[in-house]
């Protein structure tokens, strides 16, 4: 409760200025005393009574404990804290974490296993006990007040019995009022629990061994650091959580003394070696279950085991849970949602999508949220993230301005938070795609330095490292993945990738036992090109001709070629890097395949297996014997078409490890891209264009062709052999592949 109603005004050791009331404080006629649970704090005598007895607080704690209860319904920031209880004086902030912790050992004695001041991970402090209603112009009491009393009743036998029925009436009449009015001051004074708020239960292990006690805090300390990365998220500090260690209390109860709304359980029992483990995540509200799952986990390598039991938790959970609080935001406000609801909504879309069309409803939610609230940097760096994956991944008209769109939500967000991982992540993303891959790998890491356990940021370093020709590194990267996130639904991808860079470390027999347990469960039956099935199967073949077991690389050779046909050495070795080509084990690949039977080169094929139909979208199979509009050029009559005056103008559309010296290279354009046609808006009319493609086998320049024969350009050539041709023929060329 409040009491005594004098005009506020706190002065603190330091000297806080003189300031006008808070807006709380204006409404409650300002007190100069507050009771909260069982303490009374008395600001005008500076002292904390708890039980009737003056608590011994230094002069810094007392400032910090009253500057969280003016200031109740925000977080308050150590910044402010430091500058305020410190003023004029610069001081180190582990002299507020020394301050903090003598103040939250005074409340403890006496709180009875109530959370009276709630961390807020990388923010501040914000005090969350229930203030008492007000009695106006009462005394400072001697002890704690709870629940109203009424007054005595009067017992003079002298009274007369209706008066004294009227004295008996009164004060039940009073007191259901009373009641009434405390309850919907209690309810109108108890602090909202914030969105997203959660305290991460010690887990508890059921084991007989006391010594792996240890393992169970371990797991509930580093779910508390790894949940508070979810944007948005209120996680509780452990010293609060851990106040209800070993003790039978109600889910209800805790949710109001932490004041969230979640709270994440668990337990843990080591069987023969194998640690069974279990999470529910249960609304505070009303002690239901919202969520369960149970995990396995070896215990030959505790600290590996340690850290996977921590990802498969959090993983899964940082889903759901955004998942449960965007439906209950979709309740709660269904017809006035606002940003944070939008965003919400937005990510548990954007978690789980599968088609373009998911996308773009998620990428909409991301734009009425940034209406809102312009300055979220959290839905900038999402979103952003949400439009590269969807121009990276998804055959879309909309790329050119999706790119265009996250390179501003990229720059806008780094403006306002540097430090923000999604959006450092989503800078490293846009490099990586613009083909800067060191400078990619300089933004993913400095994101991994704010946030190591970041998945995103680490899948995307193992691609740039691994295309940087750094098998070693990449190999590490893709470890730590899997060790993370063993079960994601990226997880036979990424075990496809490490056993490709154990073949790059020459660890043949590695490479072959991850690349088996990755196709294993993989049920990917797309035969384009890059498929990673395709250069799993690739890979492996390799693998076992280097490991001496040629029978074996030559038997899946033949299965290889039955699915994917036409495949030559040199067209599967332009999709690396030239940092790859360059690698010393990027020779075994390439002889283990010639062993296993894959031709170097593609011939041309036979005149019944090309295509002449207009409508060809395939990106590997015979090209066209001609395309209206365009001549076919053979590499024989390369030579004598460069020399003719004016010299005609070279496209190159392939990967650039063979391209015409003077030529313009152009990789994998889309012919729907602003990029085509600003380029050939400056091409000038009359002159020869010969686009270069592939090869005899892969479509990549088909496209391109038509389009330019589309713009009114003539002639118009195509080089139907390609840089694969160019290559074979010993034609001189120049390497353009980045890095």
């Amino acid at each position: 409760m409040f009491v005594s109603a004098a005009p506020f005004r706190y002065d603190g050791v330091d000297g806080f200025p003189d300031r006008a009331p808070y807006t709380t404080m204006q409404a409650l006629a300002v007190p100069e005393t507050v009771v909260f649970g069982p303490f009374v704090l008395d600001f005008s005598a500076r002292a904390l009574v708890a039980d009737g007895e003056k608590l011994a607080l230094s002069s810094r704690a007392f400032d910090i404990l009253a500057l969280l209860v003016t200031e109740r319904d925000r977080v308050v920031t150590k910044d402010e804290i430091l500058t305020k209880v410190w003023r004029g004086v610069a001081v180190e902030e582990n002299n507020l974490a020394v301050q903090m912790s003598s103040l939250r050992r005074v409340l403890g004695e006496h709180a009875e296993g109530q959370t009276l001041i709630m961390t807020v991970p990388g923010q501040g402090y914000r005090f969350v006990a229930r203030l008492e209603a007000p009695l106006v112009g009462a005394p400072a009491p001697a002890v704690p007040l709870h629940d109203p009393v009424p007054p005595p009743l009067p017992s003079s036998p002298d009274a007369p019995r209706g008066w004294r029925t009227g004295w008996l009436l009164a004060p039940a009449v009073a007191l259901l009022v009373f009641g009434g009015l405390w309850a919907g001051w209690r309810h109108f004074t108890a602090p909202q629990a914030p969105r997203l708020s959660i305290a991460v239960l010690p887990f508890r292990n059921l084991g007989d061994d006391r010594k792996q006690d240890y393992l169970a805090d371990a797991i509930s300390d580093d779910l508390t650091t790894d949940l508070s990365h979810l944007p948005g998220s209120v996680v509780i500090a452990r010293e609060s959580s851990d106040v209800y260690k070993g003790r039978a209390v109600t889910a209800q109860r805790i949710g109001r003394d932490l004041n969230v709304r979640y709270l994440l359980e668990g337990s843990l029992r080591d069987v023969g070696g194998i640690f069974h483990v279990n999470a529910q995540l249960i609304d505070a509200r009303d002690g239901s279950h919202l969520w369960a799952e149970a995990f396995d986990a070896p215990r030959s390598e505790l600290a590996e085991t340690q850290a996977a039991i921590v990802r498969n938790i959090a993983s899964a959970l940082d889903v759901k849970l955004i998942a449960i609080e965007s439906e209950r935001s979709r309740r709660e406000r269904q017809d006035n949602p606002d940003a944070f609801d939008l965003y919400l909504q937005a990510r548990s879309i954007e978690d789980t999508a599968q088609t373009l069309d998911q996308l773009k409803a998620a990428q909409e939610l991301y734009e009425r949220a940034l209406k809102l609230q312009p300055n979220n940097v959290d839905a900038m760096a999402d979103l952003a993230l949400l439009l590269l994956e969807k121009s990276r991944e998804h055959d879309d008209p909309d790329d050119s301005a999706d790119l265009a769109r996250a390179n501003d939500l990229i720059d806008q967000a780094l403006t306002i938070a540097p430090g923000n991982v999604n959006a450092l992540t989503a800078r490293g993303l846009r490099q990586n795609l613009d083909g800067n891959l060191q400078e990619s790998e300089a933004s993913l890491r400095a994101a991994l330095e704010l946030d190591p356990a970041n998945l995103l940021a680490l899948t995307d370093l193992a691609v740039d490292e691994w295309r940087l020709g750094k098998p070693d590194s990449a190999a590490r990267t893709y470890e730590k993945l899997l060790q993370l996130d063993p079960k994601g639904p990226q997880a036979q991808k990424k075990l496809a990738s490490l056993g490709m860079a154990y073949f790059m470390e020459g660890r043949w027999q590695d490479s072959i036992d991850t690349l088996l347990r990755s196709m294993a469960s993989d049920a990917t039956t797309s035969s384009a090109g890059g498929d990673r099935v395709e250069f799993s199967n690739m890979f492996l073949i390799a693998a076992y001709d280097r490991a001496g077991n040629r029978e074996q690389a030559r038997k899946l050779y033949q299965d290889y070629a039955r699915r994917w046909p036409h495949r030559s050495v040199w067209h599967m070795a332009s999709y690396f890097s030239k940092a790859q080509a360059n690698l010393p084990n990027f020779k075994q690949l390439h002889d283990g395949l010639i062993d296993a039977g894959m031709p170097e080169f593609s011939t041309r094929p036979p005149q019944s297996e090309i295509s002449t139909s207009p409508s060809i979208n395939s990106d590997y199979q015979p090209a066209p014997a001609a395309i209206a509009g365009a001549s076919p050029l053979s590499v024989a009559e390369l030579a004598s078409a460069l020399k003719q005056t004016p010299a005609p103008i070279v496209l190159d559309v392939w990967s650039g490890a063979a391209t015409i010296e003077g030529s313009y290279w152009m990789p994998d354009p889309d012919s729907r891209t602003e990029g085509l046609d600003a380029w050939l808006s400056r091409q000038p009319r009359g002159r020869t264009i010969i686009i270069v493609g592939a090869g005899f086998y892969g479509l990549s320049g088909y496209s391109v062709v038509r389009r330019v024969v589309q713009s009114g350009h003539e002639p118009v050539k195509w080089l139907v052999g390609g840089e694969e041709g160019l290559a074979a023929a010993g034609f001189p060329t120049v390497d353009r592949r980045t890095p």
